[in-house]
């Protein structure tokens, strides 16, 4: 086959491929044309459609902010935890440092329609229980969480109580009747017994002023629930701290 044949052959061939293809694509002055555009044109979404995305995205942002709000309150019983233990801890050094009394208030208030827990501690001046206001000072400013509440331990979640492994029921710091009222300036006033104190041997026990004779409580216990507002929320992320008292040494317990 010569070269000129088969340039016709290819010539041929391609003639016929587009005659082909016209069958299926309509020609520009065809009213086909015309037709297929705007079908091209109109090809959006309709309003079944957007009205679904709308929906999905109502749906995905609700579920955005709730897990975000649980994630803050979440961070907000972590943050309580770590600073009342920290505090917790410090008071108990200082004790045996300063060879002194150290004590440790802790109560609930609202402030702007929110509910917070305060604690504060206080020393001996002259390493002594006795309680005379110029005896007593300050330690730390006023320690202020916000968005937490107190509880009894008895009144946390099962799961939280369950993680306290040991047979023996801690005493509650909040019934606790026998602890010191602090009136120091410039601190706000804890007047409402619930304290804590550490002795020279770096002892804990409940009572505030006690005697040679006064032994260590075996163990007491603090339970925290998030609040919103000024409503504490129960049976969600609770915590609890654990005093034992023959070392003064404190344990978080949190699921």
């Amino acid at each position: 086959m010569n070269t000129k044949t088969l340039q016709s052959n290819r010539g041929q061939q391609g003639g016929q491929a587009r005659q082909r293809s016209s069958q299926f694509l309509p020609c520009k002055n065809d009213r086909r044309w015309f037709f297929h555009g705007v079908s091209r044109m109109r090809s959006g979404f309709t309003i079944l459609e957007l009205l679904t995305v709308i929906t999905i995205i109502s749906v995905v942002a609700f579920l955005s902010v709730q897990a975000v709000g649980g994630l803050m309150l979440s961070r907000g019983m972590g943050t309580a935890l770590d600073q009342s233990a920290a505090l917790l801890e410090l008071a108990r050094n200082e004790a045996v440092t300063r060879q002194s009394y150290v004590w440790v208030a802790i109560k609930e208030e609202t402030v702007d329609g929110k509910l917070e827990t305060q604690m504060a501690a206080f020393y001996s001046a002259d390493g002594t229980t006795n309680g005379a206001a110029d005896n007593i000072l300050p330690l730390v400013k006023t320690l202020r969480i916000t968005g937490v509440g107190l509880v009894p331990f008895s009144e946390l979640r099962p799961e939280t109580r369950n993680l306290w492994s040991s047979t023996l029921v801690p005493s509650e710091l909040l019934d606790n009747n026998d602890g010191m009222v602090f009136r120091v300036l410039p601190l706000t006033p804890f007047e409402n017994n619930n304290t804590i104190t550490f002795t020279p041997r770096g002892e804990m026990m409940l009572l505030g002023q006690p005697g040679v004779n006064d032994g260590f409580d075996p163990a007491v216990a603090l339970g925290f629930v998030p609040a919103r507002g000024a409503t504490k929320l129960t049976n969600r992320d609770d915590g609890a701290i654990i005093l034992d008292g023959s070392t003064g040494a404190v344990r978080k317990f949190r699921m």
